[in-house]
Parts: structure tokens; C-alpha cells; sequence
């Protein structure tokens, strides 16, 4: 059935009679409690019978069922579970009604009837059970400063003689306890008292004038580090956090480890369990930040590490190695205060210098506090303090002695007095703080040369060694540089190619021209044949060759075959990769590509378009596939 109630909305009603009493239960429609209708017949106790459905104080709560039957009180409240309403109970918070009650002793607690069910001998309105005492918290109601709120705290910590457990303005004199408006001025009580509205934590210090910590009492509006919150309730007090985020703390993740040890310092893992041998970042627990275990992630700079996640700590700048001197989660690769844990990055000038850095003075001298990262116009880069100075330097793994051990902390080799500590070349890092290679300006084992560039044909190629035929690389006046003094092969010993007819018989040649290269036993050569006629091959790729050559190559070649792709339509077939001819392919297109899906609407039709094309000679089309 449907009915329609007061505000004229439709609710749908489930007749139920559950205590039998021919009264039915509407229940609960699932709209506004307050907009429900009593049906004619709605059952005011609907678990216990009553077919009279008194109800003498009028609050539709059946007098049956209700526990002040007298007294209206529809919420029913009864804060000490006795059975007895707080709005008749002659001890609201000392249990003194027909409920029972529990004993405890020796042998545990139990439930028993109560013996003093509203009992008053005095008949002052107070029960024997609370009589001196309301609250029944132990302090007797002449000494307590909250007497209808049990706690035995007295504090009072604005000495108006209400206790803190339930003044409405703790830290506030205020001892009428007013509370006719809001916080905003409006005419509703809201439990505040009025003496305090605006200040929740009662400071002196009004929340819309600007107080740094809104629920905690902090008058002075202590700011150590400056950012948005006070001390009071800044969870890094030191460190300046914008949105009071904990891991400017120096331990972002609550496992107990650093940051600077953490191999996950933003993943809980306190068992630091290592992912590959070594160790470092990352651990077992955040090994999903590399792109090679999570090959889908993004990875804007290139570095090998995801971007989101929490993963990168310099989502915009490459640094593979996530290098974090000091612990505040920002890479040194972006860090404006690399030795200065500035989790919040403030820059306040715009120079770059994050502020908690900006001691830098800029005088041209390396003061104590300074150093390259934080004030790179004071100090410069020192190569050989096992400080990898980025960018200036590349690497920097320190001195060592002659045998490669690291020096002592005086600067001396162990068993000597002599400084022979020295940055090592060859190791990997130079003793420039260049990678160890070819260009660095140091030469090193197996380097014929070093002119530090990497410029061909300057004296010093770009494999160190001296510019010249047979050093591998291609120079001015070389036609080929295949690195070997050799007449067999592909590139001839004066760095010129090989040609049929040269009068020198080299790979897949059976003779030159007549009179000049020799054939198998000595005699003279009528014709130059190739390779795959030599060698019974049946057929030649030919893969862009221009479309003139591989037609005069396909008439010359009477018993192989060409196969072409990207040579032009004179071949004598053609082959195309499937990715290519179906589109299946990122970035721009090869010249002699064609997608055939386009047209075809499915991979079967697109492979018979490809095969149709070729054998009618419309693919390819020398003047857009070929050169």
C-alpha cells in the first residue's frame, strides 16, 4: 500500500504486527524519520503488547514500553543504563532502576537485581544511590566542580569554578556557562560557549584571524620552519612542510628507518628486504617503481623509474640512482637544498636556493656551512672528495692509493708517510671525474690516442685511434674503413670498395674482366659473375636499393631470384612486413610502406588487397614507394 505523508512524499509501508497486540509496526520507509505518518492503527510499542496504546505523556512512545511513562521523552535517553529514563531518573548517571546491575568479586563479576530501584528516603528528588554524590564519581556534589559529570578530574583551568570535564570554554572564565549562539552569530546554541565562539582553542587567537593551529592551544604562535602550521600542532616542527605532510620528518613511511637508509623511504617496510644484490634503493617492497617490473608505468624523464606512486623523487629530471643526500625525499637532481632536508622546496626569492640553504653569502669563499650543491658560485667542484658534484662532474669516487685502497683520513696510504693518494684513471672514473672512455681527455689501456672530443678526422678519431685507413672509422678520402688491412673482404686495404671488374678477385666474385682477374686453374675470365650465381643461392633480398639498379640487377641475375622491399616494382617479388602493411606501427612510416588495413576492414582483406596489388603492378608505385 501507499501512503502519503505530511511533506507529500510517497513511502511505501510493510504492515507488520509483531507483538500481536493489533497494532501493526510501519517501520522505517527509508525517507526523512521526521516526515513518517502514524497510520490509524500504527503500534506505539511495537515489541510489546499493549492494545490500549496508552501513552500518557503524549511523547507516542506507549506507556508499555516507555521508561519515564510519565515524563515525555521520545529519544529515551538513559545514560546509565539502569532502565530508567534520564528525564525521571532520580540518579541519571548512578545505575539505580529495575535493570540489574553487576557485582563484581573475587570470582568475577555478575549480574544481580537491583536493590535500590529509585529508592529516595529523604524524598528530596535525589536517590539514596547518588544522594551527595549525582555523578556518582566519588567526589561528593559540595566539592564538585562538574557535579553532573562523572569523572573525578577537578581541573580548572580558567579558575571559573567550572570544571574543564564540562565547561563549554575551558580556558575561558565564563562561569554562567552562555551559550545562546554560534560560531557564525547565529541564534543557535551549539555547545560552545558564547565567552569562546571563534576561538577553538581558546588562545586568544580568533580562527579567522589567522591562527597557525586551530584546535591547539597555542598562544605565542611558535613557527620554527615558517610553513603554514604552528608548532603546536606541526607534525615536522623543523621542517617546512606546506600541507604538514609527516615525511618531512626525515622518516616519511612510520617502518622505524630513515629516510636515508630506507631502501623504500616511502613504502612501510621495516625488514628492508633487498630486490637485487647490493642492495639500496629500491627494496622488495617498492621494486613495482622500476619500468622494467611495471613496463606500463610512465616515465617522463627517461630514468628508468616510474614517475607516479611515489616512486620518482625527480618526476622531471633523470637521476636513476634516486641520490638523496639529505633524507628529505626530494632528489639531489632537483633539490634546491641538497644537504638541507627542505622537504616543502621554499623558495622565497625565486634564485633557485631553496631559503633553508639561503646562507650562502656569495662572496667567492667556501664558508663553513657552504658547499658546491647549496652554493655553487662559492664553492666550487672538487674532484677526488668522493662527492659526486653533479653536473659539473660526472663521477667522483674520491683518492686512492697505488694498490686501489682507499687512503687514510689523514690523506696518507696505510704504511707510508708520504701523501700518494691520488684520483686513479682507468677505473672507471677518471681522474678528471669523467667516465672512464674514449673523448674524456685521459688516456687510458687500450686508447692509442686521446684528444678529448669525439670529432673523426681531426688526428685522433672518435675510437682513439690515429685518423688513417684501416682504424675503423670512416674519414675524408676513405670510401670504406672496415678496420683490417685486408684485400678479401668487403673494404679493400686502401679503404675503397670492391667492384666487379676491379681486376682483384674478392668475396662473391668467381673472376674480374677479362685478362685480368684469374678463374680456378689459370685461365681467363669471359664474364664477372656475383655471389648468389657462384654460390647456386635462389634468391637476394633487396631492401632499398634504388628502383633503377634493382631492375638492371634482376635482369642480370638469371638464376636468383630478387625479392624487394622498398627496391621498386622491378624486382621479381615483393615481401612487406605484416606490422607495416596492416598500420600496426608508432611514429612516421618507411617511403615504401603502404597500409592496406585502412581500406580493408579486417586483416583477412588486407592481406588479399596487399597480394592483389603486388600482382597487378599497382604496389609499389616507383614515383611514391621506390627512390
Amino acid at each position: 500500500r501507499k501512503v502519503v505523508d505530511l511533506a507529500r512524499h510517497v513511502v511505501d509501508i510493510v504492515p507488520q504486527d509483531q507483538d500481536g497486540d493489533g497494532y501493526i509496526y510501519a517501520g522505517y520507509s527509508g525517507g526523512d524519520p521526521g516526515d513518517q505518518v502514524l497510520l490509524d492503527r500504527e503500534d506505539n510499542c511495537d515489541n510489546q503488547a499493549n492494545p490500549d496504546q496508552a501513552d500518557a505523556d503524549l511523547d507516542c512512545v506507549g506507556d508499555a514500553c516507555d521508561n519515564c511513562p510519565q515524563s515525555a521523552n521520545n529519544d529515551q535517553s538513559d545514560r546509565d543504563f539502569d532502565g530508567v529514563g534520564d528525564a525521571c531518573d532520580n540518579c541519571p548517571l548512578v545505575a539505580n532502576g529495575p535493570n540489574p546491575v553487576w557485582e563484581c568479586g573475587d570470582r568475577g563479576c555478575v549480574q544481580v537485581p537491583s536493590s535500590d530501584n529509585q529508592k529516595d528516603s529523604d524524598g528530596d528528588g535525589v536517590g539514596d544511590a547518588c544522594q551527595g554524590d549525582m555523578d556518582g564519581d566519588g567526589v561528593p556534589d559540595e566539592a564538585d566542580n562538574c557535579p553532573l559529570t562523572h569523572g573525578a578530574d577537578q581541573g580548572d583551568r580558567d579558575r571559573d569554578g567550572v570544571g574543564d570535564l564540562c565547561d563549554n570554554c575551558p580556558r575561558t572564565p565564563n562561569p554562567d556557562q552562555t551559550d545562546l549562539v554560534n560560531d557564525s552569530g547565529d541564534p543557535y546554541p551549539d555547545g560552545r560557549g558564547d565567552a569562546c565562539n571563534g576561538d577553538s582553542d581558546e588562545d586568544g587567537i580568533l580562527d579567522k584571524e589567522g591562527d597557525n593551529c586551530t584546535f591547539d592551544y597555542n598562544p605565542d604562535q611558535a613557527n620554527q620552519d615558517e610553513d603554514p602550521m604552528g608548532d603546536a600542532c606541526d607534525l615536522c616542527p623543523r621542517d617546512y612542510s606546506p600541507y604538514n605532510q609527516p615525511e618531512a620528518c626525515g622518516e616519511g613511511d612510520y617502518d622505524g628507518v630513515p629516510n636515508l637508509e630506507d631502501n623504500c623511504p616511502k613504502q612501510y617496510n621495516p625488514d628492508q628486504a633487498p630486490y637485487a644484490e647490493g642492495g639500496g634503493f629500491p627494496g622488495q617492497a617498492c621494486s613495482y617503481c622500476l619500468i622494467s617490473q611495471t613496463p606500463w608505468g610512465w616515465d617522463a624523464d627517461g630514468d628508468g623509474i616510474v614517475d607516479t606512486w611515489d616512486c620518482d623523487n625527480c618526476p622531471g629530471v633523470e637521476n636513476p640512482g634516486q641520490e638523496d643526500a639529505d633524507g628529505d625525499l626530494i632528489g639531489d637532481a632537483c633539490d634546491n637544498c641538497r644537504r638541507v632536508p627542505n622537504f616543502g622546496q621554499r623558495d622565497s626569492d625565486s634564485d633557485g636556493i631553496g631559503d633553508a640553504c639561503a646562507f650562502c653569502d656569495n662572496n667567492g669563499t667556501c664558508g663553513e656551512k657552504e658547499d658546491y650543491f647549496n652554493c655553487p658560485d662559492d664553492c666550487p667542484p672538487v674532484c677526488g672528495n668522493a662527492e659526486n658534484e653533479k653536473p659539473a662532474e660526472a663521477c667522483d669516487d674520491g683518492k686512492h692509493c697505488g694498490d686501489g685502497t682507499p687512503c687514510l683520513s689523514d690523506g696518507d696510504c696505510a704504511g707510508t708517510g708520504d701523501e700518494l693518494c691520488i684520483t686513479r684513471d682507468g677505473d672507471g672514473c677518471d681522474s678528471n671525474c669523467t667516465l672512464t672512455g674514449c673523448g674524456n681527455g685521459i688516456q687510458t689501456k687500450d686508447e692509442v690516442c686521446e684528444d678529448g672530443n669525439l670529432t673523426d678526422g681531426d688526428g685522433c678519431d672518435s675510437n682513439c685511434t690515429p685518423t688513417g685507413c684501416g682504424n675503423g672509422v670512416v674519414t675524408r678520402g676513405e670510401a670504406c674503413d672496415d678496420g683490417n688491412k685486408l684485400d678479401d673482404d668487403y673494404c679493400y686495404s686502401d679503404c675503397t670498395l670492391p667492384a666487379c671488374g676491379d681486376g682483384k678477385v674478392t668475396v662473391g666474385e668467381e673472376c674480374g674482366e677479362p685478362g685480368m682477374d684469374a678463374c680456378p686453374g689459370g685461365a681467363a675470365c669471359a664474364s664477372c659473375k656475383c655471389a648468389c650465381e657462384t654460390q647456386d643461392a635462389s634468391m637476394l633480398v633487396l631492401e632499398m636499393v634504388p628502383a633503377l639498379l634493382s631492375a638492371e640487377l634482376t635482369q642480370e641475375l638469371q638464376h636468383c631470384h630478387t625479392i624487394g622491399i622498398g627496391a621498386g616494382s622491378g624486382t621479381a617479388g615483393q615481401v612487406l612486413v605484416m606490422h607495416d602493411m596492416l598500420g600496426m606501427n608508432l611514429g612516421k612510416m618507411a617511403r615504401f610502406v603502404h597500409n592496406f588495413m585502412q581500406d580493408a576492414g579486417s586483416v583477412r582483406g588486407a592481406i588479399e588487397a596487399y597480394v592483389q596489388a603486388v600482382k597487378q603492378g599497382r604496389f609499389p608505385d616507383n614515383a611514391v614507394h621506390a627512390w
